[in-house]
């Protein structure tokens, strides 16, 4: 018997064993022993709660990033007195402040996202 779960959208929503991989209905994957409802599947692999939670707090510090490159260059065109401006300096300012509170780092150095993401200015 093999075990497959059913995925959809990422997300592991049903599984089951089959006594042959070519028994799989569409969508059906094989998969490891432990692979339950809860687990994601993301790039052809199988992935427990806890590590989906750390890619998504990975992609949000990715995030915070871009958009911090983002804010850095609006205030700079403030400072050089640029007319192509967006927002008031202190909004872009404070939009920074406000990235760099979204995520934090623990002992493992893993980034946790702790809020909804800060608004952009416009």
């Amino acid at each position: 018997m093999i075990k497959a779960a059913l995925i959809r959208d990422g997300a592991v929503i049903n599984t089951a064993k089959f006594s042959a991989e070519t028994d799989f209905p569409a969508n059906w994957k094989a998969c490891p022993e432990g692979v339950s409802k809860e687990w994601r599947y993301l790039n052809d692999e199988f992935l427990p709660p806890k590590d989906i939670q750390t890619e998504i707090a990975l992609e949000e510090a990715s995030w915070v990033k871009t958009e911090l490159a983002v804010a850095d260059i609006e205030i700079n065109k403030h400072l050089d007195g640029c007319s192509s401006t967006t927002s008031t300096e202190a909004n872009w300012r404070n939009y920074r402040n406000e990235l760099r509170a979204y995520t934090t780092s623990n002992d493992n150095d893993i980034t946790v996202a702790r809020t909804e993401r800060p608004q952009r200015p416009s």
